[in-house]
């Protein structure tokens, strides 16, 4: 009938880019997940006055992007430590709300995770 595959994002992107300062390197990323349609009918695209009905719930999941960020310290370049490294990572740097995924149909959701951060370490022998 021409409509999308239900459950699979219209299109999808991911972009990281990273620069190196030094010891230090900053990094940032992107992803973007389009319009996710929840049955094959794209959301009633063949009969869009059906969304006008009482009660009508909408069929998709509208597109979301999320940034990423992350901070790397060798300390053996900065201060002569042995072969040792500080990361912190960002991940959904501006809190973006988002679903993460669907399943049973489009009748269960998962709701995308928050803004979070992890400092890690790691020691080279």
């Amino acid at each position: 009938s021409g409509n999308r595959i239900a459950l699979f994002p219209t299109h999808q992107a991911r972009l990281r880019l990273q620069r190196a300062f030094g010891p230090a390197r900053v990094g940032f990323g992107l992803r973007r997940v389009g319009t996710i349609y929840l049955d094959n009918s794209e959301d009633e695209r063949k009969d869009p006055q059906a969304r006008q009905a009482p009660g009508y719930v909408g069929k998709k999941i509208d597109p979301f992007t999320l940034a990423d960020a992350r901070l790397e310290w060798d300390l053996k370049r900065a201060l002569g430590a042995r072969s040792l490294t500080l990361l912190l990572n960002v991940d959904n740097l501006f809190d973006e709300r988002y679903v993460r995924n669907v399943n049973n149909n489009g009748g269960r959701y998962n709701p995308g995770y928050p803004r979070s951060a992890m400092v890690t370490s790691q020691v080279r022998f």
